[in-house]
């Protein structure tokens, strides 16, 4: 009989078992220097991680023991188990039924309010059944709905459905801030709503009484003692270390999360999510979506690429300029996708990796201003570029991830992929900013290059950066297919042209 005791910063798990903690072992990935040959830039490095602890910690041992009573368990009772985080619940009971073993779950959390369901409104499509489904489950956990769902109203009914509980909504990014705490405080009339931080007038120093908004990094000025409920906007970004140990420090809140997605982090620690927060416990698929009317449909058009034979580049960013961020090829592709195929008065952003890939293919782009934090001289200049951006008036923007996650950007009916990238959340979030429903708008397109060779040459032949390169144009043509986009193929000018005609 396993025991398993549910607090709101831990699950203890008693006895210990090999197979629990395979379950809840991860391979972790780091990009690293290597020492003995730096002139190849860094490389990546994996291990195995491990989502718990070996023994429970001292704070653990003694909220069992208040519960329960040194008499109905002792501490070398407790000390024969491990801890992990609240959220791992559901992983380490579908392990242990898996194992056809049979356990008890003792729920030893904080009493929490029922939410005011009653209090929900402004909602359209599924997402008031989808929020109460969510929120009626008295559980830690995540709610998965697409890019442009309407996140920040499910977000603030939230907190309507929770009046007067002391909260904190946490987004990653100064830019995320500013956005939701003005939404925020045109739903919440009436309601206390503050923000720490972020260059904003009037933001305060600390957490308040009622809706406190910051950033990730901006968690340490709360008043983790008072806070109740920690709601977390885009919860990719919550399990660095400083953030994750941060979130942690929040023991008598419930935490809920929103995001379109539930894994992908380069790093390998999607299972932290999970376990940081807790599992998802209400979904709305794209294609759900797109049905319903609530987001418009997402094409991806890839356009194959062939790489001409290449010698050998010793570092990777050096062959992913050669290759894309600074391939004349590409950029020639962009001058005629910009200025013949896209209509001039669809915004459109191309997504660029480097500030010289941003400064070659703006020579390729008529008429394009280039979005990168570094760039920007200050924050006055950084939010009049996002201004510029949500009234559609800039038509042509190269930016970095600054615009990947977290932004509205209404009018933007065209992406172009010019980063390249793996299989990973970067490449779910991007083409989701396309997804509004607009007058007239038949589809949001995303134009994405798939590099490949002809069968006339191996490109292992040039080592194992192209090769790793190309892998990734194969691995983010899934990551769509998964998400239920629309893929067409296209190889040649003419193809391309016919590719966009039904959507214009």
């Amino acid at each position: 009989m396993f025991h398993l005791f549910l607090d709101d910063v831990a699950l203890t798990i008693i006895p210990s078992h090999p197979e629990i903690e395979k379950s809840l072992t991860y391979v972790e990935r780091t990009m690293e220097l290597d020492e003995r040959q730096p002139w190849k830039g860094t490389k990546v490095r994996q291990r195995n991680a491990k989502a718990f602890e070996d023994e429970p910690k001292e704070e653990t041992v003694e909220r069992i023991i208040k519960f329960f009573g040194e008499a109905n368990i002792s501490r070398r009772e407790i000390g024969r188990g491990i801890e992990t985080h609240q959220g791992a619940w559901r992983i380490v009971t579908d392990k242990i039924r898996e194992m056809g073993m049979p356990y008890k779950l003792h729920d030893i959390r904080l009493p929490f309010p029922k939410p005011r369901l009653d209090l929900i409104h402004g909602l359209r499509f599924s997402q008031e059944p989808l929020l109460k489904q969510f929120l009626s489950q008295n559980m830690s956990g995540i709610l998965e709905a697409p890019t442009r769902f309407g996140k920040s109203y499910l977000i603030g009914n939230t907190l309507r459905a929770y009046s007067g509980l002391p909260t904190v909504v946490t987004v990653p990014g100064s830019d995320l801030v500013e956005q939701l705490y003005d939404d925020l405080r045109a739903m919440l009339v009436g309601r206390n709503v503050k923000v720490i931080g972020s260059g904003i007038k009037g933001s305060a120093k600390f957490s308040g009484d009622d809706v406190t908004v910051c950033s990730m990094d901006s968690l340490y000025k709360c008043d983790v003692g008072k806070i109740e409920l920690l709601v977390i906007d885009e919860i990719q970004s919550a399990v660095t270390d400083d953030r994750l140990a941060d979130i942690v420090k929040f023991h008598k809140a419930r935490r809920l999360g929103f995001s379109a997605t539930t894994g992908g982090r380069f790093d390998g620690r999607d299972i932290l999510i999970e376990a940081l927060i807790g599992p998802t416990l209400a979904r709305r698929t794209f294609r759900e979506a797109v049905d319903e009317g609530a987001i418009c449909d997402i094409v991806v058009i890839m356009i194959r690429v062939n790489i001409p034979p290449t010698g050998r580049f010793s570092q990777r960013h050096k062959m992913y300029a050669h290759v894309l961020h600074e391939n004349p090829h590409i950029g020639e592709i962009v001058r005629w996708l910009t200025t013949q195929i896209i209509p001039p008065d669809w915004q459109t952003i191309g997504f660029i990796k480097t500030e010289a890939s941003a400064e070659f293919f703006k020579s390729f782009v008529p008429g394009s201003e280039i979005a990168m934090a570094k760039l920007f001289p200050n924050k006055e200049a950084r939010r009049e570029m996002m201004r510029r951006m949500a009234s559609g008036e800039l038509k042509r923007c190269l930016a970095s991830d600054i615009y990947s996650q977290g932004v509205t950007f209404s009018d933007l009916r065209c992406m172009i992929n010019l980063a390249g990238g793996g299989p990973y959340f970067g490449s779910v979030q991007k083409p989701g900013r396309l997804a509004q429903v607009r007058p007239g708008k038949k589809a949001g397109i995303m134009f994405d290059f798939y590099l490949t060779t002809n069968n006339q040459w191996d490109p292992r032949a040039a080592g194992e950066h192209l090769f790793s390169i190309l892998n990734q144009s194969a691995k983010r043509l899934e990551v769509y297919q998964s998400r239920g986009y629309k893929i067409i193929h296209v190889e040649t000018p003419r193809q391309l042209k016919e590719a966009l005609t039904p959507f214009m």
